[in-house]
């Protein structure tokens, strides 16, 4: 082989060499990436577990206070608010009713 067979060579492996290195550059830059969303997520994750815990503590708060007054009671007012929303109602056909009458006076008396 000669000199110059020799230098080529040399200079094809060192350019396939910088390649390499730029294949490697890459990857490590994607493993960086990868390594960050990795913390990302798993701060993410303490965060929602966090929130869990809190949730779960005010639902074990409220189902508490509803053992507390019982289902009993619970029906109770439910009851009574639909009492009323029945007696709202009533009241508001008949109020419907009224403005009919008095319009149909009005019509009448008009003609």
């Amino acid at each position: 082989m000669t000199r110059q067979e020799e230098i080529a060579g040399l200079a094809e492996k060192a350019g396939q060499l910088v390649e390499d290195l730029k294949m490697l550059k890459q990857k490590v830059g994607l493993y960086a990436a990868a390594k960050d969303d990795l913390a990302k997520a798993r701060e993410d994750l303490g965060g929602l577990v966090e929130e869990t815990k809190k949730l779960a503590a005010e639902t074990h708060q409220t189902l508490a206070s509803l053992n507390e007054i019982g289902a009993g009671k619970i029906f109770e007012r439910l009851a009574a608010v639909e009492k009323r929303q029945k007696l709202h109602l009533v009241v508001i056909v008949l109020g419907v009713a009224l403005l009919a009458l008095i319009q149909i006076g009005l019509f009448l008396k008009a003609h």
